[in-house]
């Protein structure tokens, strides 16, 4: 019964995140970015399956950093470790 309300209780506070940052961006910016919700949606759904593929945390922050670096250089069209070291 504990695991189950302490995985309530994370799930409310990681929607509650979400749900502060679209605010967020929409009081600042004046408009409504629902790229914001698509970010979250595939952070979870990337975590699910390096999780049932056996990755550990230390290989998701290896990837993320270079799936990271590579987006970076994409849009600023410079070398990512000026940015990222």
């Amino acid at each position: 019964m504990l695991p189950i309300l302490i995985d309530g209780i994370v799930q409310g506070l990681q929607l509650s995140l979400l749900a502060v940052g679209i605010t967020l961006i929409y009081g600042l910016g004046g408009i409504l970015n629902l790229a914001h919700g698509q970010f979250a949606v595939v952070a979870g759904i990337s975590t699910a399956l390096f999780i049932d593929n056996g990755l550990n945390a230390v290989g998701r922050g290896k990837v993320g950093g270079r799936v990271g670096r590579r987006i970076y250089r994409k849009v600023t069209g410079r070398w990512a470790r000026k940015r990222f070291g």
